[in-house]
């Protein structure tokens, strides 16, 4: 008989939007995939209107106002997940307010109306 396979866990992470401006966010168990879309050249911030909250841009998910997402990235090995958020500005540049934060996975993280980010255990 073979050994029994494990079932990959999935981790949460939430993201929540406390500041005025809709943020767009990559949550992922890959540190240097992070950076590197981060690190994307302007031209390729295309934004096409307003779109809906789950809207994406190059990987990054569009969080409104007042709102928040639920990410389940893979990272069963480390536990770890690493973050990384913008604002587009009307000019099509980045306003980076994290890039590649690394966090536990299962804690929750809001980027409050200065744009700081909080960190929240979730229960």
């Amino acid at each position: 008989m073979g050994a029994a396979e494990s079932t990959p866990h999935y981790h949460s992470t939430h993201v929540a939007n406390a500041c005025s401006e809709p943020i767009y966010v990559m949550c992922t168990g890959d540190k240097q995939y992070a950076v590197d879309k981060l690190r994307q050249g302007e031209e390729e911030l295309e934004l096409q209107g307003s779109g809906g909250e789950e809207e994406e841009h190059s990987g990054f998910t569009r969080i409104a106002p007042r709102d928040f997402f639920r990410f389940t990235p893979f990272c069963e090995k480390t536990g770890i997940v690493y973050v990384s958020i913008y604002v587009a500005k009307r000019d099509k540049k980045k306003e980076v307010i994290a890039s590649a934060v690394a966090m536990q996975s299962d804690y929750s993280l809001i980027v409050d109306r200065n744009k700081n980010l909080k960190r929240t255990m979730m229960r």
